[in-house]
């Protein structure tokens, strides 16, 4: 039939049913050519002997016009490892009259679907004493199939592919593309379980969980992208949690409700130029280097109710390269990194309030760049194993009011040049540092 005109066009071919008496209980769309069709008989229960799904090809037949023809799923022989269902069986069947729905996810999962006729379904209890429930489980097929972009998660998406053409990424969204994503999951991937590799897109992520992916749970590559974040995880990927990488310019990415723990390396990074990173309650902790790394130049960072815990290296770090960035911390926590946090970069200003800093196997505050602005106001220093503030580059000002030093590892070091330290109001502090640092001015409450 053509769908414009009306028109009857001819017979396509045929589908041949394994047997005269069975029953189609639903075709779903692959692609222009291919088709996953239920083929099914009408008994249920014990009696059910066939319930499986086919894909079928248009564009090829037999000699009789027969479709060709290849099971992908045998619905009473589902191989169930873990007993997901818990009735101690490592085999899983759905031995229902109506198996109706065949829905296409991406290239290598589908979704199938029963209709329990309520109340007159029983093929779970022949007896009759209990009445079906619709069943819809997600099979995982061994073969993937060739998936048409428009077909899927992918195609409802928009903008989107559920699985690059290589198969490396959880999900990949290109340029100008409004995407939400919730409740998911993107895991075990050979790259990114998911990349925003186009620009000017908007993507709202929630409730998700994208972990144990080769590289990062969450890439941008793109530039001028809005990523709304919240209560959602990255977790356990080899790579970065959350990384924008160095091509990834202008972005504006708000995260709230998060965690970004136990990631191969960083919990969260930015490379990239000019991007706007807002953090509210979220936690980065367990991270085999840095909680939170800034690689890339004139970015703009506020971090508020947050906390940077437990990670392999600082908990906090301005990279060498990372040049012009501006990083306001307040109401937060960051204890038991490395260096709580460590400046390597030059010409940044950071900014702290109402910050506890502690226990940290080396410094609290590391200054290795130059020219760097830190402001310090209402922060605690507690028990930093080194130095509480270290400084080795040069021409560097650190303000400090209205703060607390406790507990051991309470100096201020100074071993760079041209490096001014105004100290107000902040008892606790022992001074190490040699005769060029000035401190303007001294009085102490």
């Amino acid at each position: 039939m053509d769908a414009i005109t009306g028109e009857f066009q001819g017979l396509k071919g045929l589908y041949r049913m394994d047997n005269p008496a069975h029953a189609i209980g639903d075709m779903t769309v692959i692609n222009a050519n291919e088709y996953l069709v239920i083929e099914r008989d009408s008994a249920q229960g014990a009696d059910a002997k066939f319930k499986k799904i086919f894909k079928i090809d248009l564009s090829k037949k037999d000699s009789n016009g027969n479709f060709a023809k290849e099971e992908i799923a045998d619905l009473l022989n589902i191989q169930d490892p873990n007993d997901l269902n818990k009735d101690g069986n490592n085999i899983y069947q759905m031995p229902f009259v109506t198996i109706e729905d065949v829905l296409v996810i991406d290239k290598t999962t589908i979704l199938v679907a029963n209709d329990n006729n309520y109340p007159f379904s029983i093929g779970r209890d022949l007896s009759g004493r209990e009445i079906d429930n619709t069943e819809i489980i997600q099979l995982t097929l061994d073969k993937p199939l060739d998936l048409d972009p428009r077909v899927g998660v992918a195609g409802f998406l928009g903008g989107v592919n559920a699985g690059d053409s290589s198969g490396s990424d959880g999900i990949r969204i290109e340029s100008n593309a409004a995407v939400t994503l919730t409740n998911q999951r993107f895991g075990d991937n050979r790259d990114d379980g998911i990349d925003l590799e186009g620009d000017g897109s908007s993507v709202t992520v929630k409730r998700v969980l994208s972990t144990a992916n080769v590289e990062e749970g969450f890439e941008i590559d793109g530039s001028n992208n809005q990523v709304l974040f919240s209560q959602s995880s990255l977790s356990a990927n080899l790579g970065d949690g959350f990384d924008i990488d160095a091509s990834g310019m202008g972005n504006f990415v708000s995260v709230s409700q998060a965690s970004f723990e136990n990631n191969g390396d960083d919990g969260f990074d930015i490379l990239g130029i000019g991007n706007n990173v807002s953090w509210a309650s979220v936690t980065s902790a367990g991270n085999r280097e840095e909680g939170f790394e800034i690689d890339g130049s004139n970015n703009f960072v506020t971090i508020t109710q947050s906390a940077l815990t437990g990670n392999g290296d600082d908990g906090l770090q301005i990279d060498g390269e990372g040049r012009g960035n501006q990083v306001m911390i307040t109401n937060s926590t960051i204890a038991n990194n490395a260096d709580g946090i460590d400046i390597n970069g030059s010409d940044n200003i950071i900014g702290l309030f109402q910050v506890g800093i502690r226990d940290h196997r080396d410094n609290g505050i590391e200054v290795e760049g130059d020219n760097n602005v830190v402001t310090i106001t209402n922060v605690t220093f507690t028990d930093n194993a080194n130095y509480a503030i270290l400084i080795e580059g040069n021409h560097n000002r650190i303000v400090i009011s209205d703060s607390m030093f406790l507990g051991s590892g309470n100096r201020i070091l100074d071993q760079g040049l041209g490096n001014r330290v105004t100290i107000l109001n902040s008892p606790g502090f022992e001074l190490a540092i040699p005769s060029e640092l000035s401190i303007q001015p001294t009085p102490l409450a």
